[in-house]
């Protein structure tokens, strides 16, 4: 892939956390709701993913 791929696909997932983050306060999440339904987000992903 070389070196600017790498670069790319670093900023692509930067932006994307940094857009998820904002969605995230903007629907009224928390940081503790965050921290405490991680779990949950997780398995709901594996599910999405099975």
């Amino acid at each position: 892939m070389g070196q600017a791929g790498v670069v790319a696909e670093i900023r692509a997932l930067l932006l994307a956390a940094v857009r998820s983050a904002v969605l995230w306060r903007q629907l009224g999440g928390s940081y503790w709701d965050f921290l405490f339904s991680r779990k949950a987000m997780i398995e709901a992903v594996d599910r999405l993913l099975a």
